[in-house]
């Protein structure tokens, strides 16, 4: 197993949180993965797209796909295209943080042999809330977020209901490599 962070002070955080011996934290970069091609069955991009420099998601995409072997699978998250979702983000409002639909992502995978599986949406205004709430008391009040225990149960079962507008979830797979034997 292996996980990548951009900021070096960041592995020390990884590594208290998910003190596995058998994960190897590395310094490195999204958009050039630090690792030989066809070397992971599984990438999980959880709330990075959006994170990436504009622009760059098909290189991200083709990086995955560099680093996937035949039939490996991208699973990944980011935020939802949609105008609750976008209004509710304060990152979105001040800083042009990126929200996707399902089509935007399914076609930075299509140009690099990423066949999407399954995309769906979840989350919805206990999820945007949750975020205001994170952000309003880590900007302005430098702590961690106010009832978290509340917001994050809230979630939780906004979650367990199909449906949403908030996060979008896709699955894509590497298409078998036709040249193999």
């Amino acid at each position: 197993m292996a996980a990548i962070e951009s900021a070096d002070e960041q592995i020390a955080v990884v590594r208290r949180h998910l003190p596995d011996c058998r994960l190897n934290v590395v310094s490195g970069s999204a958009l050039t993965l630090p690792f030989p091609d066809a070397s992971f069955d599984v990438v999980v991009s959880w709330e990075v797209l959006e994170h990436l420099p504009k622009g760059s998601e098909g290189q991200f995409f083709a990086e995955v796909a560099r680093v996937l072997r035949p039939g490996g699978s991208l699973t990944l998250s980011t935020p939802h295209w949609s105008l609750a979702a976008n209004l509710l983000d304060p990152a979105w409002l001040l800083t042009g943080h990126r929200h996707y639909r399902p089509g935007d992502v399914e076609a930075f995978g299509a140009g690099v042999g990423l066949v999407p599986d399954w995309s769906l949406v979840r989350g919805g205004w206990w999820e945007l809330l949750g975020m205001i709430n994170l952000y309003v008391a880590k900007w302005i009040f430098r702590r961690r977020p106010f009832m978290a225990d509340y917001f994050r149960r809230k979630t939780d079962a906004e979650y367990a209901r199909n449906g949403g507008f908030a996060t979008l979830f896709a699955r894509f797979v590497k298409a078998p490599d036709s040249c193999a034997a």
